[in-house]
């Protein structure tokens, strides 16, 4: 895998988060959240299956729309880890995009929890 350790970012940006709460409201950003979540498990599923086919190509792209998605809504770690997937796939570092591929799935949860958290404080 790329030689540069991965020392993940916090979970989510609350600023940002707090940013789209103060413009839509809790609801508003409750069904902001929601097409974020429905979005990213279509791409998450879609990348699994990109790497598993080994398409290098198409993978990068996919984790690179799940890294723009992610960042648009304050979810870190999971733009960071997506874009560790896009620059793995980039370079034909498929060990180290399947050992990604992991830390994505494991930052969808925690962040999932994490704006549920923030959400329910707000």
């Amino acid at each position: 895998m790329n030689n540069q350790p991965f020392n993940p970012p916090a979970i989510i940006e609350e600023d940002q988060l707090n940013g789209l709460v103060n413009a839509a409201g809790i609801e508003g950003t409750q069904d902001i959240l929601t097409a974020f979540w429905n979005s990213t498990e279509s791409l998450m599923a879609a990348l699994k299956s990109e790497i598993t086919a080994k398409d290098y190509d198409l993978a990068s792209k996919t984790a690179h729309a799940i890294k723009g998605s992610a960042a648009n809504v304050g979810a870190k770690r999971l733009a960071a880890v997506a874009h560790r997937i896009e620059e793995c796939c980039k370079i034909d570092d498929m060990p180290g995009a399947i050992e990604c591929l992991e830390r994505a799935e494991q930052a969808y949860t925690d962040t999932r929890s994490a704006f549920d958290a923030h959400l329910a404080a707000a």
